[in-house]
């Protein structure tokens, strides 16, 4: 593409030229290529925005969200020579960003208006999470008991749906009314905190924890958290579920992680790296994630025919985790015969044009767009992460 070929000599002449900024003592050199492959990714959305389901926009809004912070920590105008060409592109990647979220929301509304109204408060403005820096230990997580007692809950959909109702105010299906913003009852807060748990439903119990922040319920959760003994509220529960998602991360890494895994791992970066967890941002597994990045700025399956095992490998590990699913079956959305029209797993996956899909794609958005703030963010002092190999 001759528009990256020509930002990218511009960046790098800039680079040269401009010396040290009063934000950073150099520019970081990822950065070009942060921002390009952030361009390709944005652009993929606003071109796919018919065929985005929610929990791809999911993942935009969360970029959105992070050039949103970025931009606003250099709104005082102190930047310099090369962080003027950079931010300049990251503002027209976030107004293309924030075109293509708002264009999608009425697509999802056409195809299913029950579902739509009872989950538009996970997808309908960016995520603005004001998070500082914070480091973790991975031992942390071994004391995290905070549920007790022998007979643990399990996940299912429709408990989920239900806590996340609870917490926006929506209208569950089947209701006449909307439920009381703010609600947290026993049984979702026993979800939220089951110990020991792993992969989809670990990252989901943090991200309920995030949806309160963003939908304005953090201080009814903290009064929650702390009746119920755990005196460092919800950022005590954050700090907990980041520790153990590290050490799961790290192994994923260590793997690979293989094609099947990248989702879960770049959702486990998301989920933390938007609470300032620096551990989550580290230059090797950066050039992963570019890696897994199609040239059209989708990700999504690969394609040559030697791979046809691991997609059927990945729908089997994937439908057979706890109260989740994702489909690779062509631009359908996986929902069960049983289930009322309105009912979500909480991640499901769609297969858009060419092998790209939505949820992986969004994440990965999410994820460039979270390199970028770490890596110009004068205020967030991530290079401790970034620099780790």
């Amino acid at each position: 593409n001759n528009g990256n070929m020509v930002l990218g000599t511009v960046l790098l002449l800039v680079l040269l030229i401009s010396g040290a900024s009063p934000a950073r003592e150099r520019a970081d050199p990822d950065i070009t290529t942060v921002v390009e492959a952030l361009q390709r990714a944005v652009r993929f959305f606003s071109d796919s925005y018919t065929e985005t389901n929610l929990d791809g926009l999911y993942g935009l809004r969360v970029a959105e969200g992070q050039l949103i912070l970025l931009l606003e920590s250099y709104s005082d105008g102190h930047q310099v020579g090369f962080y003027d060409t950079v931010l300049d592109s990251l503002r027209q990647v976030l107004e293309t960003a924030s075109d293509a979220a708002n264009r999608t929301l009425p697509e999802i509304e056409a195809r299913n208006p029950g579902y739509y109204e009872q989950f538009l408060e996970v997808v309908n403005k960016p995520y603005i999470i004001e998070a500082f820096s914070r480091t973790l230990d991975t031992e942390d997580h071994a004391q995290f008991r905070p549920s007790g007692g022998s007979h643990l809950p399990t996940f299912n959909e429709e408990e989920s749906d239900k806590c996340m109702s609870y917490m926006m105010g929506s209208k569950i299906r089947g209701h006449t009314k909307k439920e009381v913003r703010c609600t947290i009852t026993d049984r979702c807060w026993s979800l939220v905190t089951v110990p020991d748990t792993s992969g989809y439903v670990i990252t989901h119990q943090l991200l309920y924890t995030v949806l309160a922040e963003h939908v304005g319920c953090t201080d009814e959760l903290n009064n929650y958290a702390r009746q119920r003994g755990l005196l460092e509220g919800v950022p005590g529960i954050q700090h907990m579920l980041c520790s153990a998602i590290l050490s799961q991360a790290e192994e994923l890494a260590r793997n690979g992680p293989p094609q099947r895994q990248q989702d879960l791992f770049m959702e486990q970066a998301v989920v933390c790296g938007m609470l300032g967890y620096t551990s989550f941002l580290r230059r090797d597994w950066l050039q992963k994630v570019l890696t897994w990045q199609r040239p059209d700025g989708c990700f999504g399956k690969r394609i040559r025919p030697e791979d046809a095992d691991d997609d059927d490998d990945l729908v089997g590990q994937l439908h057979n985790l706890p109260f989740h699913a994702h489909s690779l079956h062509d631009n359908q959305e996986h929902r069960s015969q049983s289930r009322s029209p309105t009912s979500r797993r909480l991640l499901v996956e769609r297969l858009m044009h060419g092998g790209c899909l939505s949820h992986k794609s969004g994440l990965g958005t999410a994820l460039l767009a979270m390199y970028a703030r770490a890596m110009l963010d004068p205020n967030f002092g991530w290079e401790a992460g970034l620099n780790r190999e």
